[in-house]
């Protein structure tokens, strides 16, 4: 029986790639049965994603071209951290992708994006929004809005456009809370 040592040992790392949004680095790593491996890490700054409701229990819900997938995928304003806190992120990417601001946010809580990526995404529930004008689309946005009954966002995020994992997790977070599960 091959004697297994508890300990990971990290013998080098590199940075594989960096541009302004996501850095890729490779570490090789002596596993406890004393194999060398190579693994990839994502890192990554934080992410906002936002589950905002109208006075008329309706979801903001985006529909935002992905490029891999080749069509509008259906999802949750959402973005990067960058210079301003993570509450006034969350506004002005609901602001600025939707058209629509809220008058009250909840931190609904962080979720951890995987072992694979040194990122964590905020979830918050944005209550009374109201649509304030057009969106303030970057270049690279490809965004159509749409209010969806809330009674309806979880057949259309499960079925019919296969949205991104955070998107459905804070749907169901913003249920749970709402205690509509």
């Amino acid at each position: 029986m091959l004697k297994r040592n508890n300990k990971w040992k990290v013998l080098k790392k590199r940075t594989a790639f960096s541009n302004p949004w996501r850095r890729i680095d490779e570490w090789t790593v002596c596993r406890p049965d004393g194999c060398n491996s190579q693994y990839f890490f994502s890192i990554g700054p934080e992410i906002v994603v936002i589950l905002a409701l109208t006075p008329k229990q309706d979801v903001v819900v985006i529909y935002q071209h992905h490029i891999y997938e080749g069509k509008k995928v259906a999802a949750l304003p959402a973005g990067y951290v960058e210079k301003k806190s993570i509450l006034s992120t969350a506004k002005a990417e609901l602001r600025e992708e939707t058209g629509y601001v809220a008058k009250n946010w909840l931190k609904l809580g962080r979720v951890h994006l995987g072992k694979w990526n040194s990122n964590s995404a905020h979830v918050y529930l944005a209550l009374d929004a109201k649509y304030e004008g057009q969106q303030i689309l970057e270049p690279s946005e490809d965004i159509t809005v749409a209010l969806i009954p809330i009674n309806k966002i979880l057949p259309l995020l499960n079925n019919k456009y296969h949205a991104d994992s955070l998107t459905v997790v804070a749907a169901y977070m913003a249920l749970e809370h709402l205690k509509l599960l």
